[in-house]
């Protein structure tokens, strides 16, 4: 029988509340990361997914012409993406492992289980800064999750996360 998400999500909350309170949501590392620090067994996932196409250019807005690295979580053999919660009203709707990773070309999977981000939390203060919106320790930034799990990464010309390998056009 699958394990149940705790009914009671305090960093993936605030994560996600934090739209509210100044306009600008945070992004897929937040939310993924809040979701792990709340939910054990959980794993953080962060990989490449491919650019979009012409036609899902002109239907999805601010869909990514290049590949980009993206955030979400696996619990109990299944797909959390917790930026969907507002498309799933406002529902985390979870997502078959294989289904997800092909709808979305997913390549070069990087991993923290919750062990690992849980002693990077203590490092950085991630849990105060997804709970109650605290600067990280020492001028870290979000992308320490990145650097902890390895991914060589850069910022693209319009703000997004891409594998340093991308070439923009």
């Amino acid at each position: 029988m699958p394990r149940r998400l705790p009914k009671n999500l305090p960093h993936l909350k605030s994560a996600v509340d934090f739209k509210a309170t100044n306009g600008v949501s945070n992004c897929c590392f937040h939310r993924a990361a809040a979701f792990v620090l709340d939910v054990p067994g959980s794993v953080l996932c962060m990989g490449t997914l491919r650019a979009a196409d012409e036609q899902e250019r002109l239907e999805i807005a601010n869909a990514s012409p290049v590949p980009f690295i993206h955030a979400w979580c696996e619990f109990d053999g299944l797909v959390y993406a917790p930026t969907t919660i507002e498309r799933m009203g406002n529902r985390l709707v979870p997502f078959h492992r294989d289904a997800y990773y092909t709808m979305n070309g997913i390549s070069d999977v990087r991993t923290l289980t919750r062990k690992e981000l849980l002693t990077l939390s203590g490092k950085v203060g991630l849990s105060a800064h997804l709970k109650h919106f605290r600067p990280l320790h020492d001028g870290a930034k979000i992308s320490v999750l990145l650097d902890a799990a390895g991914i060589k990464w850069e910022i693209s010309e319009n703000g997004g996360i891409i594998p340093a390998t991308v070439k923009e056009y």
